[in-house]
């Protein structure tokens, strides 16, 4: 079978697969926390896998404000996921009152036997009165 994909469907480099990610499900606005919970599974089936997570800035897609990680935490940092379970995590921190209502694109770094990045997509409102 053809890897090539369809004419009418752009190409993508390999390594920007759009299937997973982290996105707000609840409204997020300047200056109020944010609270983001996802997964992350262990298909082994005999083995634990330890994950450290961290998380990188943001920047927003149309007013390429920056946002730093340093207001950012996952919760728990560092855990050993049993064989054939998940563990529940949660992005943690709060925005700061002066951005402006953006997509803020950021990502989770996942290191385990090797890296793996999480795109994290965070749709800010406008400021509440």
């Amino acid at each position: 079978p053809s890897t090539e994909p369809p004419a009418d469907e752009p190409a993508r480099p390999p390594d920007q697969d759009v299937s997973y990610g982290i996105t707000n499900r609840l409204p997020l606005f300047p200056g109020h926390p944010v609270t983001v919970s996802f997964s992350i599974n262990n298909d082994s089936e005999t083995v634990a896998k330890r994950v450290k997570l961290k998380v990188e800035g943001f920047v927003g897609q149309i007013s390429a404000v920056h946002v730093p990680a340093s207001g950012f935490s996952i919760k728990p940092g560092a855990v050993a996921i049993a064989p054939m379970d998940f563990e529940k995590f949660v992005l943690k921190g709060t925005l700061p009152s002066d951005i402006p209502s953006d997509v803020y694109l950021g990502k989770v770094v996942v290191v385990a036997d090797h890296h793996l990045e999480i795109p994290v997509r965070l749709v800010v409102g406008p400021p509440t009165p």
